[in-house]
């Protein structure tokens, strides 16, 4: 994600309680230089200033002052008090538990609510060190560049017109492009069996292949059976241009289909296998044309 300066005046401008960019959508890509480029420059600042204010309030109990009154240091602390409500505080992504923290504590400050010079260093420090917690909460995974469309899929992946005609497929599409982005190469290849799922059922439909029980609750050798025997039966027909299309669409499909259940399907389905990346992205290479040329028939 590249902060532009809209995006930069939006964060500056949030509420007082945002959402960290991270989990206002969570595939959304930040690299590094985002991150370096931005929230580092803003916590640099804030922890400046809330060490400076510590430090400061921590001289003067090593001099001896520390039972006076914190309205006797005002002067020292009087720039981070102003900076409590600049963008490079209300940018940082803290949790409202923290943000409380702050406003009480401002509060406290600048009506003297604080009985020592000592009480207001520890409260300081304290917050010093929930930021820094309330901070660490978020982890972040490596995505190689390459990889970064499977992750953020700003376009279907298998195209518009699968993601049209195969909707309910889509949960498992994203999900399996994005296990590629991930490195989990066994786990992208089940999501992709059951992207498969969805174009074995279509195909059952449309050849007019007839299950009582419903093919969802039927295993995948005797539906493409029964596809099968339906195109003998299409195989039967008069001769022409219409029969031969439709004959050799449905025994591609079907052989397809065959070749998906016994080289990969079984296998991932029943933890007999798991995969590395060559195999998970040949595989993925192969679910995409497929269902493309299925959405392409079912849009016809």
């Amino acid at each position: 994600m590249i902060l532009t300066l809209d995006k930069v005046r939006c964060i500056e401008n949030a509420e007082p309680d945002p959402s960290p960019p991270w989990e206002e959508n969570r595939f959304v890509l930040w690299s590094l230089y985002d991150m370096l480029r931005f929230y580092n420059g803003v916590f640099t600042v804030v922890m400046r200033d809330l060490s400076n204010a510590v430090g400061l309030l921590a001289m003067e109990i090593t001099d001896g002052n520390g039972e006076g009154k914190l309205s006797t240091m005002r002067h020292l602390i009087e720039p981070w008090l102003a900076g409590l409500n600049s963008p490079e505080i209300t940018s940082l992504p803290l949790s409202r538990l923290i943000r409380d923290k702050i406003a009480r504590l401002q509060e406290r400050i600048a009506t003297d609510d604080l009985s020592s010079i000592a009480q207001g260093e520890a409260l300081l420090k304290d917050l010093h060190n929930d930021i820094i917690a309330d901070l660490s909460r978020a982890y972040f995974l490596v995505i190689q560049p390459d990889k970064r469309w499977l992750y953020e899929q700003r376009q279907p992946v298998f195209g518009d017109e699968v993601a049209d005609q195969f909707s309910d497929a889509g949960y498992d599409i994203a999900a399996a492009a994005r296990c590629i982005a991930l490195d989990e190469w066994t786990a992208s290849v089940f999501h992709l069996m059951r992207v498969l799922e969805h174009g074995l059922r279509w195909l059952a439909n449309d050849i007019g292949v007839i299950i009582e029980s419903g093919i969802e609750l039927e295993n995948w050798k005797n539906v493409i059976d029964m596809i099968e025997k339906q195109i003998r039966e299409i195989e039967k027909e008069p001769k022409s241009e219409a029969k031969s299309e439709k004959a050799r669409f449905y025994s591609e499909a079907a052989s397809q289909l065959r070749y998906f259940k016994d080289a990969w399907r079984n296998h991932v389905s029943h933890a007999r296998a798991k995969y590395d990346e060559r195999e998970a992205r040949d595989i993925y290479n192969h679910v995409g044309p497929f269902m493309r040329a299925l959405a392409s028939r079912s849009g016809a």
